[in-house]
């Protein structure tokens, strides 16, 4: 009889195809989220004053006027920001130190639709350059996947029709750590930094200061004079650009304004639900006790410690958990800050203990309420925290054990300084301790 022919079995799917088809669908995903945000967002395009640019504009005008102090006074820049939009107020106050109104005033020289025209323009530019700067330094074979996420960046369309400065945060978060570590390696401390493109990254930055916690972090953690001396420089000059907006009166409004901000805390609809931080999601769950106090600051810290000791011992995390470290440990992140994330998304898919956590990242952030609200921020926040410790698993164990000898030895060496017995010369017969 014939024998029959055995039915080829189909081809096992290879690693690297899984991980093409997990990261395009996701992809995919998230520019269908895009485009139904992006057709809601239409309507504020139009109103531009109604987003948080009104506020922004609303400050460059009082500063205009001679008034840059009164900025940081409420009530003053509602109804100023309430005359220019036809009675509607955001009711929101100014979180920026003083030299941030300093750039704003000569764009709120320009008229509505012409300033809000320019602030698009540089905010995206300044993305599409934080992404061109990442695509550079990845695989030929990744540069499509990661041109698609940067494409379809959910934050910045959110960013864009609010009005936000989410893209020249986000180009100051990676051109802080190209200068750090400006070799094609996934963080390599090893090397020279380029101070110029530090500092650029730093002056950037300071739009939104509690971005600057973790690269400052790791330019301290380095030990590195000149390194420190940029950083520091450039923090210095920008603080004294911001004397020429009212002196120091204005610096001591700007610390009122946040001391105030920080007590009302989660009275905020947007403080449980849509801030992306350990603070916010301890006392969602906590509330505003001095135990979830402790609690969400030993988080933040213990991270934050977690950066300092590895960068220190020439053992530095990845793009990705940096970016994730800057948004948990700081105060206050809401979604379109995630934007931060997408050029390290990009950084990451050439390394191979880092792209799955990438991919991961991507479904985390389409989580959010506002697209799914079926959704808690709680969720968004853990995807981030999984994708950190699957980026850094082995890292992180081999932390802890470095961690655990370090304090060992401290501990038996105070130990032995105070409790060993004195040795006696043996020529002398003195006492040395």
């Amino acid at each position: 009889m014939p024998t029959r022919s055995p039915v080829p079995s189909p081809a096992p799917i290879r690693p690297g195809r899984l991980f093409s088809l997990a990261a395009y669908t996701a992809t995919a995903i998230s520019g269908l989220a895009c485009i139904a945000v992006f057709l809601e967002g239409l309507k504020r395009l139009r109103h531009p004053l109604a987003g948080d640019f009104g506020v922004f504009y609303a400050a460059g005008k009082l500063a205009g006027q001679g008034h840059p102090l009164s900025v940081y006074t409420t009530a003053r820049l509602e109804r100023l920001e309430a005359a220019l939009n036809g009675g509607h107020a955001l009711h929101l106050f100014f979180p920026y130190p003083p030299y941030v109104t300093l750039a704003l005033e000569p764009l709120a020289r320009l008229p509505v639709t012409a300033a809000f025209a320019v602030w698009t323009a540089i905010n995206v530019a300044a993305f599409a350059l934080a992404g061109v700067v990442a695509i550079r330094r990845i695989d030929a074979g990744r540069r499509l996947l990661g041109i698609c996420i940067l494409v379809f960046c959910l934050p910045l369309v959110v960013s864009t029709a609010q009005g936000e400065n989410a893209g020249l945060v986000a180009l100051g978060f990676t051109l802080a750590l190209i200068g750090l570590y400006p070799t094609r390696s996934d963080a390599n401390s090893r090397s020279s930094a380029n101070l110029p493109i530090l500092a650029i990254g730093v002056a950037l930055l300071l739009l939104k200061p509690q971005f600057l916690v973790v690269p400052m972090l790791l330019v301290v953690a380095r030990h590195r004079p000149r390194e420190i001396a940029a950083a520091a420089t450039t923090v210095a000059v920008s603080l004294l650009a911001g004397l020429l907006t009212g002196g120091m009166a204005g610096y001591a409004r700007f610390f009122n304004l946040i001391e105030a901000g920080l007590k009302a805390g989660t009275k905020y609809h947007w403080g449980p639900t849509f801030n992306y931080t350990f603070q916010a999601q301890v006392q969602a769950i906590l509330g505003r006790t001095t135990a979830s106090t402790v609690c969400w600051l030993a988080m933040s810290l213990g991270l934050l410690l977690w950066l300092v000791v590895r960068t220190a011992a020439w053992n530095d995390p990845s793009w990705l958990l940096l970016g994730a470290a800057a948004i948990l440990a700081t105060t206050h992140a809401m979604f379109h800050d995630l934007v931060i994330l997408f050029p390290l998304l990009v950084f990451s898919l050439s390394i191979d203990r880092v792209r799955w956590a990438a991919v991961l990242c991507l479904p985390a952030i389409l989580l959010d309420p506002m697209v799914y609200p079926a959704t808690h921020v709680h969720l968004v926040v853990l995807g981030l925290a999984c994708a950190v410790v699957v980026a850094d698993w082995e890292q992180l164990r081999a932390s802890v054990r470095t961690m655990k000898r370090y304090l060992t030895g401290v501990t038996s060496t105070a130990l032995w300084k105070s409790f060993a017995p004195p040795r006696w010369d043996s020529a002398s017969g003195s006492e040395t301790r």
